[in-house]
């Protein structure tokens, strides 16, 4: 698996890129729902989702990331506190690095609320930190085997995925925990992990409507008045 940066250079040059991304990330998993064979759409496609199923159900596990559908209620409500005022949105359809597993619920990092270059920075910072296990994805998926980072998984159980991120977020000066999120896995609709060989899109993905009370353009301004 290339690296973040150098594969977001290669598809920022492809006109159609944002739509692509929107079809892929939301029209096949959220819209059309395509599982198993049905959303093998690229030659270099695979299918991990359904090894995680038959592993474990399709519970969610760290160093994943996942998509769903997550109607909120007035509790879910997220605020953005600037010096002088404060600032709420909910997101009916984020994509959540997650960072560990918490009795009931899932706790991540909502990449929508990044800005582009804020979600390539994360996802090299996860790629430079856990390289050998990324190097050698390729291999193991193609195998059809299923790809589990266990050294982060090992890490976000000992109760170090908090403390992680805060590293991520002094390595490459940014403030990842602004997507700081806890999910109620009861309250998840169409969960879905999203394939390795997908994650290229995310930088691109524009998530157009799921955003209410702020929309994305909003969200990601007020991000960097919090650095």
């Amino acid at each position: 698996m290339d690296s973040p940066t150098k594969q977001y250079k290669t598809l920022g040059t492809i006109n159609d890129i944002k739509d692509i991304a929107y079809r892929t990330l939301f029209t096949k998993y959220i819209i059309e729902d395509k599982r198993a064979e049905k959303k093998l759409w690229e030659i270099d496609s695979t299918d991990q989702e359904s090894l995680m199923k038959a592993k474990n159900g399709g519970f969610p596990i760290p160093g994943f990331i996942y998509t769903f559908i997550y109607p909120p209620t007035q509790d879910d409500l997220v605020e953005i506190k600037l010096k002088s005022k404060t600032k709420e949105y909910v997101d009916y359809v984020p994509i959540v690095f997650c960072i560990k597993i918490k009795k009931d619920k899932l706790i991540g990092i909502n990449l929508n609320t990044l800005p582009e270059l804020e979600r390539v920075k994360f996802l090299e910072t996860y790629w430079r930190g856990y390289k050998t296990f990324f190097e050698d994805i390729e291999k193991i998926t193609e195998n059809n085997k299923l790809a589990l980072n266990m050294s982060y998984i090992s890490n976000a159980s000992s109760k170090k995925g908090q403390d992680i991120i805060k590293i991520f977020d002094e390595y490459a000066s940014a403030n990842f925990n602004y997507g700081y999120r806890i999910y109620k896995l009861k309250k998840i609709k169409i969960l879905r992990m999203v394939e390795y060989c997908e994650w290229n899109y995310i930088p691109f993905y524009n998530p157009k409507d799921a955003f209410k009370k702020m929309n994305q353009k909003q969200i990601h301004e007020l991000y960097y008045r919090t650095l």
